[in-house]
């Protein structure tokens, strides 16, 4: 377990692994981490590139000091849970998944730290929502979905951006 508290960052393949073991149980590579094993405290979840489906496990969204969750590149769909708990998020990636519905207004509301957020090559539709409490937001990618009226939601309201992909 020594290996694992001294990280910040938890990065690994988990295809087949239950991931709600690591984070619930807190077990990583058949070892005990224990009572004191930081998952709490996690920082970065990097969980791109595995063969993870819906739903996204509950204790990932219960994971509240979490700045970096990638979770690209995965078989997640439907609609997004809701990242309510993960209020100091700065990067969230969810490209390359079949994610469905419409990004919710208030899906995005608790998220005011968000600088990055990923989420082009999923099948989000309607009308994007306009991150007005996402202060910090920098970079948004939403290319490859079927959404209306993004330039002039996200544009509009938020006065950082840098990069906006809607291609």
């Amino acid at each position: 377990g020594d290996e694992i508290e001294q990280r910040e960052t938890l990065y690994d393949q988990f295809t087949g692994y239950m991931l709600d073991d690591l984070l619930a149980r807190k077990r990583y590579d058949d070892r005990e981490l224990g009572d004191d094993a930081p998952t709490d405290e996690l920082r970065e979840l990097v969980l791109y590139d595995n063969r993870l489906e819906s739903p996204i496990p509950s204790s990932v969204l219960r994971l509240s000091h979490l700045r970096v969750l990638r979770l690209d590149r995965n078989r997640f769909d439907g609609p997004l849970p809701s990242f309510a708990r993960l209020s100091q998020l700065e990067t969230l990636h969810l490209h390359r998944n079949a994610f469905s519905g419409s990004l919710r207004l208030g899906e995005f509301d608790a998220l005011s730290n968000l600088r990055v957020l990923h989420a082009a090559r999923n099948a989000f539709t309607g009308d994007v929502p306009s991150f007005s409490t996402a202060t910090q937001l920098t970079n948004v990618y939403l290319s490859r979905n079927a959404l209306s009226n993004v330039t002039a939601n996200v544009v509009a309201n938020v006065s950082r951006l840098s990069v906006v992909d809607l291609s």
